[in-house]
């Protein structure tokens, strides 16, 4: 899982995301470190969804294991035999 990967591919910067985050009051706006301790850290549920909201992701994304989000795998429609990709 690396949420800030998925951020940064997303196009955002902690410090944007920040900005849109809701803090304790409900308000815009959190300071950078509190993000970085967030997607560093163990995060809930609720801030996940929060991120993937902003972003524009779902919440499987943000949390998917590095190596999921390059190897994927199809079925052949001639054989039917499972082919593995991976994106590089």
């Amino acid at each position: 899982m690396n949420i800030k990967k998925v951020i940064k591919d997303s196009g955002w910067t902690l410090e944007q995301l920040a900005a849109e985050m809701k803090n304790k009051n409900g308000e815009k706006g959190i300071s950078q470190p509190s993000v970085s301790s967030i997607v560093n850290g163990n995060p809930t549920l609720d801030k996940l969804q929060e991120i993937a909201n902003i972003i524009g992701v779902s919440v499987s994304t943000l949390v998917r294991d590095e190596d999921d989000m390059r190897k994927t795998s199809v079925t052949c429609p001639h054989c039917g035999k499972e082919i593995q990709i991976e994106v590089k």
